[in-house]
């Protein structure tokens, strides 16, 4: 299934035509090749990644720090287990990978490498943001509970819980 501009707009009204045109490439590409490819699993993946990135305006989690943010340092669940990893390892990418462990395993996935863990910011770039949120998707299953079009099981895998 190959998206359009017309179709990202039409889901997306919010988002201006430059920023769809930018990541189109990059979701034709890495769409198909993760498997995310039926109709039902396109508009899955979308209503994620369109929610979790503002329509696709943040690929860098908006560092306050808030005080749930101050909590990312030291969290072991995360791997945060070097000082100042909280910050450096913030949410990047339209499904906001987080986290040593997670920037680890995404760069072992990507690139066969640590280089995410030397440039974290490489997530930020709109190519490697829509190749880390199709891996994720893998990561967590989600392939398999989009089919059955279990929206809210997918809205808890992605944030959490319910909110926004």
């Amino acid at each position: 299934m190959i998206l359009t501009a017309e179709q990202l707009k039409q889901i997306s009204p919010g988002t201006p035509l430059e920023r769809i045109n930018t990541f189109l490439p990059f979701l034709n590409k890495h769409l198909p090749a993760y498997g995310i490819d039926t109709a039902t699993e396109v508009a899955s993946f979308l209503s994620q990644v369109l929610h979790e990135s503002g329509g696709l305006k943040w690929m860098r989690e908006i560092w306050g720090p808030t005080a749930q943010q101050l909590k990312y340092e030291g969290r072991k669940d995360l791997g945060n287990i070097v000082k100042g990893d909280g910050k450096l390892f913030m949410g990047r990418g339209p499904m906001q990978i987080t986290g040593r462990a997670n920037y680890t395993r995404m760069s072992k996935d990507m690139f066969g490498d640590d280089r995410l863990l030397k440039n974290p910011d490489l997530l930020s770039l709109p190519e490697y943001g829509i190749q880390s949120a199709c891996i994720y998707w893998k990561w967590t299953k989600m392939d398999k509970v989009d089919d059955d079009l279990h929206i809210t099981q997918e809205t808890k895998k992605v944030n959490g819980g319910y909110n926004g």
